[in-house]
């Protein structure tokens, strides 16, 4: 049975899946040491008290029974390593004994979150630990690190200690934490950019300038590109991942079974998007009004091949819209600028809190809802020092 004061410890296989010599599984928490003792004997049957950088050789047992031969090294006073052999059945079998022990069983990852907020007892700490290995970018990487001495870790002490703040005053910082938060997202996770416009606009010749190679066919035929096409591009401090889709065009959207699948595919990338340039050629009279869907879309409107342009078409270009030659790659920088201005991570300050994992954005979205003084106290500590496994 599942023991209450042992809710905090875990255990997980630390090893690859499948048959091999020896796996490793450590367990965690602050009873981790009673378990051991209660589950690790020596060659002469007798509990082992390991003290903190020893190893010793053994035998897990379930009561009387014997399990398997290992070895055991205490890493830290709540942070045991079992070796044992790599049959599957074998390490199924410690697993659950760690489990009837109280050990809730979980991923490599989330153990080492654990060992984390054991060692420096601050989840927004422990938690960095590990985000910033999965931040896209170094930007994000710097963002994340922030957070613990700064940004979120700090603004929250700061909560704890300051016993005259207002719920007011709290819920109106959780405000600009989740409006930074979405923009933060880009940094650390990435972006989305599709390239939609009519057919025949350039959108795989620009796609193809973004990859620095032929990426997408290229042709001067309407509707070359049936389906989409994908590269991953840096643009300033985001990594972008930059779609091609098929040229919108009503028309096309009920012609046949292909014609109305790449429309539809067309529609869902843009729709997923966290940008969208639309790109059209400047030679063709276009009206932005005329496109309904752009309303609640952040939008990047770019006019190409503007190097055939006569002079009274060059006139008629919209001034707000950027001017570009895909081919040659004349413009594009600025066109990059003004997707970065979309995203508005340009104006993100590096020391705003910001939160970087769901259970931080959901306790920070529980906090302005919050109207009790001590619920929000509660919230504010289980943002600092709650489980993360939650």
């Amino acid at each position: 049975m599942k023991r209450k004061s042992r809710s905090m410890m875990r255990a997980a296989v630390v090893t690859g899946k499948g048959v091999g010599a020896i796996a490793g599984i450590e367990l965690v928490g602050t009873c981790a040491h009673e378990v051991i003792s209660e589950i690790f004997r020596n060659e002469s049957g007798r509990s082992v008290d390991l003290s903190v950088g020893e190893i010793h050789a053994g035998n897990i047992v379930d009561e009387d029974r014997l399990i398997d031969n290992v070895v055991v090294a205490r890493k830290s006073d709540d942070q045991f390593a079992i070796n044992c052999h790599g049959n599957p059945l074998i390490v199924e079998s410690i697993m659950e004994v760690l489990k009837g022990k109280g050990a809730a069983l979980v991923d490599a990852e989330a153990l080492a979150v654990c060992g984390f907020t054991i060692q420096s007892g601050d989840s927004i700490a422990a938690e960095a630990k590990i985000e910033q290995l999965k931040a896209v970018s170094l930007a994000g990487v710097k963002l994340i690190a922030d957070q613990a001495g700064h940004g979120l870790g700090a603004l929250a002490r700061r909560w704890l200690a300051d016993e005259d703040i207002s719920i007011d005053s709290i819920k109106d910082e959780c405000k600009s934490i989740l409006e930074a938060t979405e923009r933060a997202r880009c940094l650390i996770k990435g972006a989305i950019v599709a390239i939609a416009g009519p057919p025949n606009s350039g959108k795989s010749t620009l796609l193809n300038y973004l990859a620095g190679r032929q990426k997408a066919i290229v042709a001067d035929v309407a509707g070359t590109t049936r389906d989409w096409v994908s590269i991953n591009c840096r643009m300033g401090d985001v990594a972008v991942e930059v779609f091609d889709t098929a040229g919108l065009d009503e028309g096309l959207a009920g012609s046949d079974k292909l014609d109305e699948y790449s429309q539809r595919a067309a529609i869902d990338i843009i729709e997923k998007a966290d940008v969208i340039v639309y790109l059209y050629d400047a030679a063709v009279q276009f009206d932005a009004a005329e496109l309904g869907w752009v309303d609640d879309k952040k939008v990047v409107f770019a006019a190409n091949k503007c190097d055939l342009l006569s002079d009274d078409q060059a006139a008629g270009v919209d001034d707000e819209h950027v001017r570009i030659i895909a081919d040659s790659g004349q413009g594009v920088g600025k066109l990059c600028e003004c997707v970065l201005e979309e995203l508005g991570v340009d104006g993100l300050d590096q020391g705003q809190a910001v939160c970087f994992t769901q259970r931080q954005e959901d306790l920070v979205g529980e906090l302005l809802q919050i109207v009790d003084a001590e619920k929000a106290k509660c919230l504010i500590t289980k943002l600092l020092n709650g489980d993360v496994f939650v």
